[in-house]
C-alpha cells in the first residue's frame, strides 16, 4: 500500500517523501512503450520503467489521481478539443462520427448523428484519458444531457486493434439535473467505437 498525492493542473506528484513530474508517454523502454513516465524532480532525470527503478508504478500512480492522462497545464480540461494537429483515427458511435485523437488520448464527436446534433457540438469531448496501444484504455468519458452540464464518470478497456473499441464503467443516473448514482445496468456503461464504420 502506497500514500500518494497528485496536482493534476502541473503534473506533481509526492510519493513515498519524493517528488516526481509528469514526463509524457514513455519512449526509451519498449516493453513499456506508450505507459507514462515520470521524472525525478531531484536529479531531473527519467525514471526508468524496471521494477526496481519503479517508474510504471509511479505512471499507474499518476494515472489513478488523474485519470485524465495529461496535466491540465499541458491540455486544458473543456467540453471542446480542437488541435491543427489531427493525428488519430474516426471512429463510429451510435451513428455519429468521432474522432480519436491519438497523441492526446482524446475522443471527440466530429459528426454528431441529427437527433443530438442541437446540443453536441462537432469537438465536443466524449473521453479523454490514457491508452497503450494494443493494450489498455482508461480514464473519464461524459454523457451529455440537453441543458445540463455534462456528467463525466470512469471508464477503461482493451485497445487490441480490433475493429471496436469498449468502454465500459458504472456510468451517472440523472434526477432532473443532479447526479444520484451510478450504474452498470445504464446504456452508457457500455460505450462502443467502431472502426469499420
Amino acid at each position: 500500500m502506497y500514500e500518494a498525492r497528485a496536482d493534476c493542473e502541473t503534473g506533481d506528484l509526492w510519493t513515498e517523501g519524493k517528488h516526481y513530474r509528469f514526463e509524457g508517454p514513455e519512449t526509451e523502454s519498449k516493453d513499456f512503450y506508450g505507459y507514462i513516465s515520470m521524472k525525478d524532480t531531484e536529479t531531473g532525470k527519467r525514471v526508468g520503467m524496471s521494477n526496481a527503478d519503479r517508474g510504471h508504478e509511479f505512471g499507474a500512480m499518476w494515472l489513478k489521481l488523474c485519470p485524465v492522462g495529461w496535466p491540465y497545464n499541458d491540455i486544458p480540461v473543456q467540453r471542446t478539443f480542437a488541435t491543427a494537429d489531427r493525428y488519430g483515427e474516426f471512429m463510429g458511435h451510435n451513428v455519429s462520427l468521432m474522432f480519436h485523437h491519438q497523441k492526446q488520448h482524446i475522443f471527440v464527436y466530429s459528426q454528431p448523428k441529427a437527433s443530438i446534433a442541437g446540443s453536441i457540438k462537432p469537438e465536443t469531448v466524449v473521453f479523454r484519458g490514457w491508452s497503450v496501444p494494443n493494450e489498455w484504455i482508461s480514464g473519464i468519458a461524459y454523457i451529455f444531457k440537453k441543458g445540463r452540464d455534462p456528467a463525466p464518470y470512469l471508464v477503461s478497456g482493451y485497445d487490441n486493434g480490433s475493429l471496436q473499441l469498449t468502454l465500459q464503467g458504472k456510468a451517472p443516473i440523472r434526477d432532473g439535473c443532479n447526479v444520484v448514482g451510478y450504474s452498470d445496468k445504464s446504456p452508457n456503461a457500455k460505450l462502443v467505437f467502431d472502426r469499420g464504420e
